[in-house]
């Protein structure tokens, strides 16, 4: 294998003459990887002697595998000077162009010199060089590739049974009760991001793209590049992806309220756990900082079951995350009909944690083009309701859906829109209390109220 070191390539060409592409040939062969193949390419190079041609046809070929980048720099020294006639001006000009890989190191497998002919400066060298290359498993990707940020937490309020405290967790303040675990309240954060990731993944939408664990890249790409690595293994390296969409936003507020109270005349204790969350996402385009789109959530939630109110704040931000991606997935690529199986049943291109045996949507057909009169801008495609579905099956990439209104013939490709009242949203108790508490009438809530 040959290691061409960044001297070498960011040499000046005219040093060792000029590179001449005659051919390229390119050949996969076997190889000990599955992913990785031995591609082979002709190249020609001139220079002053026999030694000057091969590496200038070697250095064209490293140019053609790793890509190349030009930096031109032009200096004008100006000289004056002063006689009889007047002032007279002398520009020197000197224009100094680098060409060198984009790869500060570049590797070829070996090479053979095919041919050698010519005297002096006309030495004109053949060669076919021979590389590694990795492709990448599985059919190519069309998904939009997408980066989740950080959410940060601004107000974290968790109101357990017995007192108050309060404490700084990262840069934000928690009041919470005496019993919350401040150990789980650091990770909402964390735990929040990897659910919108993993809903983003599991829609099948989005190609989501790490940038969180970098040292464990890191130390993986150092293996590829030491010399305990199979020759072609280093072909693995220059893969990775850039995103299409980013996407961050802020956890404005978690509240839980521990609202439990006693029978007086049974002793019995009836839980009740109020809970409440606000997250503000944007979605915004990486290569025009265009934002794509930009939203605000709101949930409230009862809990009747005894939780800790950490939990209950995990449960409720949860919930959040799958209305973030419902949000972002269904306006980007609205859920479809796959394949008609009868009249009243199809499947549906969405599974896993994205859908859920009762939810309900609305069918529509899709028409014409709608075009904005003022700014010719495409607005969406005229939609033609066709019926109500309801979820009956969901498997890990699809699901199985049934009409239960209308009887309009279906059809491959038509939309899906998930109907804004969802009837497994808010487990509700049999006596709801207020859902936060103001009891002293003073229009703030008791938690606000709290020292």
């Amino acid at each position: 294998m040959i290691l061409l070191p960044p001297q070498f390539l960011n040499a000046r060409l005219l040093a060792i003459g000029s590179a001449v592409v005659i051919a390229c040939s390119v050949v996969f062969l076997p190889s000990a990887s599955a992913q990785t193949e031995q591609v082979q390419r002709e190249v020609a190079g001139l220079g002053a002697d026999n030694e000057a041609a091969v590496l200038s046809a070697l250095q064209e070929a490293t140019f053609q595998i790793c890509g190349v980048r030009i930096k031109s720099q032009l200096n004008v020294d100006s000289l004056y000077t002063e006689n009889d006639d007047g002032v007279r001006i002398m520009d020197k000009v000197n224009r100094n162009i680098l060409i060198k890989t984009k790869k500060d190191i570049c590797r070829i497998d070996r090479y053979e010199v095919l041919d050698v002919s010519g005297k002096g400066a006309s030495t004109r060298a053949k060669l076919r060089v021979h590389y590694s290359v990795y492709r990448v498993p599985g059919p190519p990707m069309k998904r939009r590739r997408i980066v989740v940020l950080d959410f940060p937490t601004k107000d974290v309020h968790l109101y357990g049974v017995g007192g108050v405290r309060q404490k700084r967790v990262g840069n934000r303040r928690v009041q919470s009760g005496i019993d919350v675990d401040f150990g789980l309240v650091r990770n909402l954060e964390r735990d929040f991001r990897a659910n919108i990731e993993a809903l983003l993944t599991q829609s099948r939408r989005f190609a989501v793209l790490d940038r969180k664990q970098s040292e464990i890249y890191k130390a993986e790409k150092r293996i590829l590049q030491s010399i305990d690595a199979a020759p072609g293994e280093r072909a693995r390296l220059g893969k990775v992806l850039g995103a299409d969409y980013l996407l961050y936003g802020t956890i404005d507020r978690v509240i839980v309220e521990d609202q439990s109270k006693i029978i007086e005349i049974t002793g019995e204790r009836k839980n009740l756990l109020a809970g409440s969350a606000k997250v503000r996402f944007t979605v915004l385009a990486t290569a025009t900082r265009q934002v794509k789109w930009t939203s605000s959530i709101s949930l409230d939630r009862v809990f009747s079951e005894r939780l800790r109110p950490e939990i209950a704040a995990e449960a409720v931000l949860k919930k959040v995350a799958m209305k973030v991606v419902d949000e972002l997935t269904e306006n980007i690529f609205p859920p479809r009909v796959t394949k008609v199986i009868s009249p009243r049943r199809f499947v549906v291109n969405r599974g896993g944690n994205t859908a859920a045996i009762g939810d309900v949507f609305d069918v529509f057909s899709l028409g014409d083009w709608l075009i904005d009169p003022d700014t010719n801008e495409y607005l969406e495609r005229f939609e033609t309701t066709i019926g109500s579905a309801r979820i009956i099956t969901v498997k890990p990439k699809y699901s199985l859906a049934e009409l239960i209104s209308g009887s309009g013939p279906l059809s491959r490709g038509m939309v899906l829109r998930r109907r804004t009242v969802e009837t497994r949203e808010v487990q509700v108790p049999a006596d709801p209390a207020p859902f936060l508490k103001d009891s002293d009438g003073d229009g703030l809530p008791d938690y606000l109220n709290r020292r």
